[in-house]
């Protein structure tokens, strides 16, 4: 709803350009997290991680996996893009994918020690933040004229860092785990090696449902107009069919 009604305020050629971006993310989201959330949560449920040994290599991977995730995005971007087109927001836009994938995988390690209230509490956060903010400045009338995209962005990096924040207080505080990092070519071959399913489902996946917006953008001659109307009538075909 906070989203919908910004996409009004701002305009669509605005929200077009943004979720153009936003697809563009998603698809390469999958260098970010490489199925390791899934992978995570499926070691500590089943008991796997024994003592929590291996999940200071599993947070180290993700790490490394995050920085990878940016310059990728970067440099794809400066291929995709019109050069025209400043890089700040695509670059702001990764950055809380990156919080995103940070509060999966947290939020799977949580639940995989079967703290499944603690789990549903993180889900609906960032979501809960999002909605306060937007809609002090949605219903305060001096505030609105300040709201953007880039306002938008940073209302989401906000709520994602404060939801990440809390996620790695719970995780600590029920299950202090082993940070020790010991890098090995076969253990980090026996992770990537599992985790790689999980990757490919959702990279075709995501491929699937995001490529529609980055083609229209790139190939339409209404551009960024045309990919904000197609996305507010998606939002309004969603609304009906729930």
């Amino acid at each position: 709803m906070i989203e919908k009604n910004i996409q009004l305020h701002v305009g669509l050629e605005q929200f077009g350009f943004y979720a153009g971006i936003l697809n563009f993310t998603l698809i390469l989201q999958v260098i970010n997290d490489f199925g390791i959330q899934n992978f995570t949560n499926r070691e500590i449920s089943q008991q796997r991680l024994q003592g929590n040994t291996g999940f200071g290599e599993l947070l180290a991977s993700k790490g490394i996996l995050s920085i990878i995730y940016l310059l990728f995005c970067l440099l794809l971007a400066l291929i995709w893009f019109p050069p025209d087109q400043s890089l700040k927001l695509l670059a702001h836009v990764a950055f809380n994918q990156i919080l995103i994938s940070g509060v999966g995988f947290f939020r799977s390690a949580i639940a995989g020690m079967s703290f499944y209230r603690w789990d549903s509490f993180l889900s609906v956060m960032d979501r809960l933040i999002l909605i306060i903010t937007g809609a002090f400045f949605l219903l305060i009338p001096g505030l609105k004229h300040y709201l953007s995209i880039p306002l938008f962005v940073w209302m989401q990096t906000v709520s994602l860092g404060l939801t990440l924040l809390i996620c790695i207080l719970v995780f600590f505080s029920k299950k202090p785990p082993d940070l020790s990092i010991h890098f090995s070519h076969s253990r980090v071959k026996q992770i990537f090696v599992a985790c790689l399913p999980f990757a490919l489902i959702y990279f075709f996946n995501a491929l699937y449902a995001k490529q529609d917006l980055l083609l229209l953008g790139r190939w339409h001659r209404g551009g960024d107009y045309t990919v904000g109307k197609y996305t507010l009538v998606m939002r309004f075909s969603m609304q009906l069919t729930w």
